[in-house]
């Protein structure tokens, strides 16, 4: 299943991006929600807004990352969402610490033009996780993760 940001509409009402045409899948800010996913049915965690200072911060460092054409197995939205704390935490310097939920770092990823998929839980083909792997370059994002390590 790849999806690209076309894919989506934004509820206003629920603040989650979900799919269009399709309802068993919405993000919000724990990731891709699969209402068939027994273990997504917390409905006070799944309902968690979407942050869009969260998205602003994380869309700073997608566009920092190179496509390619198809979708990369060996990266997904949760080591993204480390990548961009990294990057405000070890490379900015920042005096805090900043937490990226991984639904802000998956629309952050979608915003900037990358295409996701979502990921199996294992074992399990038609049960799906709350990450995604999406269409980056391995050179870049090792580029970056190296850039961004504790100085």
């Amino acid at each position: 299943m790849k999806f690209n940001i076309d894919d989506f509409y934004y509820d206003k009402f629920e603040m989650v991006y979900r799919l269009k045409d399709n309802d068993r899948f919405f993000i919000s800010a724990m990731g891709v929600i699969d209402k068939e996913n027994p273990y997504h049915n917390d409905f006070n965690r799944i309902r968690d807004r979407l942050d869009f200072k969260e998205v602003y911060l994380s869309l700073m460092v997608a566009d920092k990352l190179k496509k390619r054409k198809t979708i990369n197995d060996g990266y997904s939205s949760y080591s993204f969402k480390h990548l961009v704390e990294r990057y405000f935490f070890n490379y900015l310097k920042s005096e805090q610490h900043i937490h990226i939920s991984n639904g802000n770092s998956i629309i952050s990823l979608l915003l900037s033009g990358f295409d996701v998929r979502f990921i199996p839980c294992i074992g399990k083909e038609k049960i799906y996780s709350h990450n995604v792997n999406f269409n980056v370059s391995s050179v870049s994002y090792d580029s970056l993760s190296r850039l961004f390590r504790e100085r």
